[in-house]
């Protein structure tokens, strides 16, 4: 069980959003990894991508992506939907402090979610480029909030992430109380 009444386990990548401390979100990762093998985390920390260079050198460093990156949007798309170098059975995106996320910067924010939602896509069918065979493997993508759960949950839809699963918490304050 990842958090209380939900289970990320489909075979089927998805997009989730969740409303809760960060030292929450850190025990069910942790607890959700001892049970689930294979599955490469990548933490990304909205508070480092305000901007889009800044998110740029974020998704770099924490995906480790190749030297020829090219510090743009089109080579993001390119590595996010490669990943050979890391080669997980399973991958699962998490971006902390969501509300941060190239919040100055809405066009910048639209292009990403239309590069995020065509990446989930050609993880779940599988790639085929030539003699090259990919199958498909799951990616999933949890956006992380502490606070204002339905403006990031708007946030998301009108950028085009229409298929957006809410991950109930009743884990919200410090103190583990509702």
């Amino acid at each position: 069980m990842f958090w209380p009444n939900f289970e990320l386990s489909s075979n089927y990548s998805k997009v989730y959003i969740t409303e809760c401390m960060r030292e929450t979100l850190q025990d069910h990762i942790s607890k959700f990894l001892s049970q689930t093998p294979g599955v490469e985390v990548i933490m990304i920390d909205g508070e480092n991508c305000q901007s889009n260079d800044e998110m740029l050198k974020e998704f770099a460093g924490k995906f480790s992506f190749p030297s020829y990156f090219g510090f743009n949007l089109d080579a993001l798309n390119e590595c996010l939907n490669d990943l050979e170098w890391i080669g997980a059975e399973r991958y699962l995106l998490i971006i902390n402090h969501f509300n941060k996320f190239l919040k100055d910067e809405p066009m910048v924010f639209q292009q990403f979610a239309l590069i995020l939602k065509d990446t989930i896509q050609e993880w779940n069918i599988g790639r085929c480029y030539g003699a090259q065979y990919d199958p498909p493997t799951q990616f999933d993508v949890i956006f992380h909030c502490e606070n204002s759960l339905q403006s990031n949950v708007g946030r998301l839809k009108s950028s085009g992430i229409s298929e957006l699963t809410i991950i109930k918490n009743s884990f919200k304050t410090k103190g583990g109380s509702p």
